[in-house]
């Protein structure tokens, strides 16, 4: 689902306009009263919060521009495979909520933490793997 051409048109991509690309099989719905985010691996205090927790910590915002690595894959020769995106993979957004290193530090990572590995709701077919990417602790 590309972002028309006629969306891109301000700084900040319209949330209805924004691409959406799924990995793996979304959730329908997320019931945000049961919904939790757990920290856990090499931190001294595993966590849990909830949405409730999240509204209650100091808030950041931060606008980031976020792209497919496959945007423009229609336009390759040889053509390859996957999604065939055009020019509409790209949007930019205002993101608010706590910022990973306060989270983190609730968490107190331990000296053996080097990176931060994300994993969603999302859930895989059979067969196949979790969409998992990390970012590096420092």
């Amino acid at each position: 689902m590309e972002s028309p051409m006629a969306a891109l048109t301000t700084w900040i991509t319209p949330t209805k306009s924004f691409f959406v690309r799924n990995n793996l099989i979304m959730p329908a719905s997320i019931d945000v009263e049961k919904w939790e985010l757990r920290i856990t691996g090499g931190v001294r205090r595993p966590i849990t919060l909830s949405f409730r927790d999240l509204a209650t910590l100091p808030k950041a915002s931060v606008i980031n521009t976020i792209e497919c690595a496959g945007n423009g894959r229609a336009f390759y020769r040889p053509r390859l495979g996957g999604v065939q995106w055009r020019k509409g993979a790209v949007g930019n957004a205002r993101f608010a909520g706590p910022r990973i290193r306060d989270l983190l530090r609730l968490a107190e990572p331990g000296p053996s933490a080097h990176h931060v590995a994300f994993g969603g709701l999302d859930t895989a077919p059979l067969g196949s793997e979790r969409f998992i990417r990390s970012i590096p602790l420092e």
